[in-house]
């Protein structure tokens, strides 16, 4: 019994980080503000996760 609890504790640690990680991009375009270009800028994307 103790060795089924532990092999399922392993698993569910396992699967925590690869469920929960974080994922990366990248895009390459044109930004522009009030019309004018705008170079080397970094922008960060969020998802809005609704819960649909």
């Amino acid at each position: 019994m103790f060795k089924l609890l532990l092999l399922a504790a392993l698993v569910a640690f396992t699967n925590a980080g690869i469920l929960g990680s974080l994922q990366n991009i990248t895009v390459t375009g044109q930004l522009a503000c009030d019309r004018r270009s705008v170079k080397n800028v970094k922008v960060e994307l969020w998802e809005e996760d609704t819960g649909k």
